[in-house]
């Protein structure tokens, strides 16, 4: 049987892949931009990695040179701009640097997009970015020194000439001077946290106001029009801190991968994030299951890291035999457990996930929160879907080689697409993919 690889995130695949010596494809910068589709208020995209649990991540991978661990830890309390191997240029601390989403992460200032910031009193009017999302992860204690938003713009003051008093797309504006604002928190906040005014609001002084009337020529209507551009920004701090030299290091497949997707957990607004591995049964392995069902980054950010690094399973014979449950090891049922994603997006059976394992004696099924009733028996659970009305939904698999012991669910992906033309020398997943609706953003 031949193997499925699609994902419509290839930009952060690939960034993944990269950090963990896998196979990606080739992607496009602007690839991340499917993060950040304005839709409903709740309906966040929901992204889903299906992250290779099998034998081989366990092996040794050299991570190259972009992403040393041989550095210094990044710390965010430390001056990083007075290190004696820092070697980026340009920095200041008054300026916020970013880089449409997607691009490589910088070593220096020169050169880069800024926009004029206080990040210790973001009250200050000489603070321009007042998205209080990202501003919320760039403030905490132990930010990453990065953040990830989409639908971010910036407003013209100006009463005459081209977009004037309007929101325009912030990779069209560019101007370090002008308000910068995201519509992840619309209706929470305006310019400052004492503004009445909490709508983006074309024509006014400020470019907040009070309507928000949906009708397409609206102030409102307009103004969201303009929340068409996704970006990540930069703490002169953390670039200071990247731009330390670093060598290579050794490590695994699996600890690399998991140590990527952390990073980017940490960095990312406005999403929801879930977690899938394969099944290990020994040679009786099947499919796949959610080990962490999709929630969003927002407000779970520490729960899927912990999903990702602490969370254990032990074994049913002897309750002191714990081990995590991202341990390398079994087969890479890959077209099986794309058939239980699609099962979870759909909110349809739970079929692998009812009685898969971790290690044949460890059992680790479908989570319950990944499931509407998970006090029914075998066959009887069915999964809670996390597709919304509006929402898109992504699968993201991270693997690093071919699909083994993966036939099982032949019949009913090909039920699910329409039977092969007579003659076609097609294998199932040659022939159509089964989670294609899903792939290409609809639920």
């Amino acid at each position: 049987m031949s193997t499925l690889h699609k994902s419509s995130l290839s930009a952060v695949y690939a960034a993944l892949a990269c950090a963990a010596g896998l196979s990606a494809p080739v992607a496009r910068a602007d690839d991340t931009e499917v993060f950040f589709t304005p839709v409903g208020g709740s309906d966040q995209p929901n992204i889903l990695f299906i992250l290779d649990s099998s034998l081989t991540m366990g092996e040794p991978v050299t991570l190259s040179a972009w992403e040393p661990s041989t550095k210094p830890d990044w710390d965010p309390g430390k001056e990083w701009l007075l290190h004696e191997d820092a070697t980026a240029e340009g920095c200041e601390k008054n300026r916020l640097y970013w880089l449409a989403a997607g691009g490589k992460t910088p070593t220096t200032c020169e050169g880069l997009n800024y926009i004029e910031v206080n990040l210790v009193d973001p009250e200050d009017a000489a603070n321009k970015f007042v998205c209080k999302a990202a501003l919320t992860v760039l403030r905490d204690p132990n930010t990453p020194g990065l953040v990830t938003q989409g639908s971010v713009a910036q407003y013209n003051p100006a009463t005459t000439g081209a977009n004037s008093q309007a929101w325009i797309p912030l990779l069209t504006s560019n101007v370090p001077s002008r308000v910068t604002e995201c519509l992840e928190k619309d209706g929470v906040h305006g310019i400052n946290s004492a503004a009445l005014a909490k709508r983006p609001n074309n024509g006014t002084v400020d470019g907040f106001g009070s309507n928000n009337d949906t009708k397409s020529n609206s102030p409102y209507s307009r103004a969201k029009a303009g929340f068409l551009s996704s970006a990540t920004f930069y703490t002169a701090n953390y670039i200071a801190w990247q731009s330390i030299p670093g060598g290579p290091v050794e490590t695994t497949r699996m600890e690399a991968s998991k140590a990527a997707l952390k990073k980017m957990v940490e960095s990312v607004n406005g999403v929801q994030v879930g977690l899938m591995r394969f099944d290990n049964n020994s040679h009786a392995s099947r499919g796949g299951m959610v080990v962490q069902e999709m929630i969003s980054v927002d407000s779970g950010r520490a729960e899927i890291i912990d999903t990702l690094y602490v969370r254990e399973a032990c074994n049913k014979n002897d309750a002191d035999d714990c081990r995590g449950i991202f341990k390398p090891f079994g087969n890479k049922a890959i077209g099986e457990t794309l058939f239980e994603a699609y099962q979870y997006f759909k909110g349809g059976t739970v079929d692998f996930g009812s009685s898969s394992n971790i290690d044949p004696n460890i059992p680790f099924p479908s989570v319950d929160e990944s499931i509407i009733n998970p006090e029914a028996g075998p066959g009887q659970r069915i999964y809670r879907s996390p597709a919304s009305e509006c929402g898109r939904n992504y699968i993201v698999l991270l693997t690093d080689g071919l699909t083994s012991q993966d036939t099982s669910r032949d019949t009913a992906i090909t039920a699910q697409l329409g039977q092969c033309q007579a003659g076609q020398q097609k294998s199932t997943r040659e022939q159509a993919d089964p989670i294609q609706q899903i792939g290409n953003g609809h639920a």
